[in-house]
């Protein structure tokens, strides 16, 4: 981690992950080599083979970051045309995202805010639920499969009793348990869910007039039907 974290510092440029399990592994590595002086020597003196160095003072962002801090909440509300007011989209936040603070810099360990506060610039409405920092399962899935998805299930049920019309998050994993292998939850908890998961980027296009586009990947990545969410909002489906 130290050594990728190392290689994008020597462009000159910032981190960006999309995926939180490697924003959570690059931050703390970086952080760790900020934080301890003899670490950091001791790395260094393997990068040097290589011709690298860190200084763990190179930015490593989400694309939340980015999102809610670098183009800010004002400029993506003025990129609004077809305000999602219709719908209302539960935060799924992760394990790997917020935690610990001081090596990811979000805004709140137990409570964050910061994709709570992109849902409602695209004019929908938050889904508050029970749980909300509650682990997807997928961490767990090679040692204990039926413990994953008893933890899916659980989480779907808080998501589903909050009338929330879909789900929208930021980490590839998350989507992977919760979206893609939904079938599964539905059959841990006897009860179907027909949650629609959402990559943010997505509910942001929605929001931005690009519902042709998101169509389109409907109908190649998700699993459960968006249908329903495009009918409320107005758009082909």
């Amino acid at each position: 981690a130290a050594r990728n974290v190392a290689v994008s510092e020597a462009t000159g440029n910032e981190t960006v992950a999309l995926c939180s399990g490697c924003f959570h592994t690059l931050s703390v590595a970086n952080h760790l080599v900020h934080e301890d002086a003899e670490l950091k020597k001791r790395v260094n003196r393997r990068l040097k083979k290589s011709g690298l160095e860190i200084t763990g003072e190179h930015p490593i962002k989400n694309f939340l970051h980015v999102l809610r801090n670098d183009i800010g909440l004002e400029a993506i509300e003025k990129q609004v045309i077809n305000p999602l007011s219709s719908l209302k989209i539960a935060p799924h936040y992760g394990c790997h995202l917020v935690r610990p603070l001081e090596a990811t810099n979000m805004d709140d360990a137990e409570n964050p805010q910061w994709m709570d506060d992109i849902i409602r610039a695209t004019g929908a409405e938050v889904a508050e639920y029970e749980g909300k920092m509650a682990c997807c399962g997928a961490p767990i899935m090679p040692s204990d499969e039926d413990k994953a998805f008893t933890l899916t299930a659980s989480k779907l049920k808080h998501i589903k009793a909050s009338g929330a019309d879909a789900i929208t998050l930021v980490c590839p994993t998350c989507y992977t348990q919760m979206e893609t292998q939904q079938a599964k939850a539905v059959a841990k908890a006897g009860t179907e869910f027909n949650l629609p998961v959402l990559y943010l980027g997505e509910l942001l296009a929605l929001s931005m007039g690009m519902t042709d586009l998101v169509t389109k990947y409907q109908r190649r990545y998700h699993r459960v039907s968006i249908a329903p969410l495009l009918e409320k909002i107005g758009g082909a489906s």
